[in-house]
């Protein structure tokens, strides 16, 4: 049992870490990081091309024909046009994002003035935030890269606040392990 918690123990710290790590690169180093995470999705979209290219060969061999050959040379100049400009797949993301909030904001808004029509007070609340997404999605649509940068933002910050609370977390649980140790193996055995 100590083994095993020992295990979960450091696995756990060592992820936290390298969550916080990334979570300050997401904040700080916003740019070079998307890059980074855009070079290694290229490798491997160019990767699963390669592969697909060398299935098709060796079918051919076999009397077998089949679209791998086209996937295969798709996947690698899709994987060579991220590796080009590694940015423009992460300015895809805010784009699609964008769009969706603006639609369904358009959507509630319809909704809204049929509450409006209860005489309730909270349609005026929801209004606004309604308005506030719509904005926030126009916003992304017309800069996604700013959008992108925010949004990476966000989430380094997420994960920086995510990593800090379960180092925490982790450390109290280690304290009530070693506090309760005799108890627990009596439990378990």
């Amino acid at each position: 049992m100590l083994k095993k918690f020992k295990k979960m123990y450091y696995s756990s710290i060592i992820i936290s870490f390298l969550l916080l790590i990334f979570g300050i690169f997401l904040c700080t180093k916003t740019i070079a990081t998307i890059s980074f995470i855009s070079y290694i999705i290229a490798t491997i979209i160019i990767m699963n091309g390669l592969f697909s290219v060398v299935k098709y060969i060796q079918d051919k061999k076999e009397g077998i024909i089949k679209f791998e050959l086209a996937y295969g040379i798709i996947n690698i100049i899709v994987g060579l046009l991220i590796i080009l400009n590694p940015t423009a797949i992460g300015t895809l993301l805010p784009i699609i994002i964008g769009v969706w909030m603006v639609i369904n904001s358009t959507l509630k808004i319809q909704y809204i003035i049929n509450f409006s029509k209860y005489k309730d007070k909270n349609w005026y609340i929801s209004l606004i935030i309604i308005i506030l997404m719509f904005m926030f999605g126009v916003s992304l649509i017309f800069d996604p890269f700013k959008g992108l940068i925010k949004i990476t933002q966000v989430i380094g910050i997420v994960l920086i606040i995510y990593s800090i609370l379960d180092i925490i977390q982790i450390l109290n649980i280690r304290k009530i392990f070693k506090k309760n140790l005799e108890n627990i193996d009596k439990i378990l055995k």
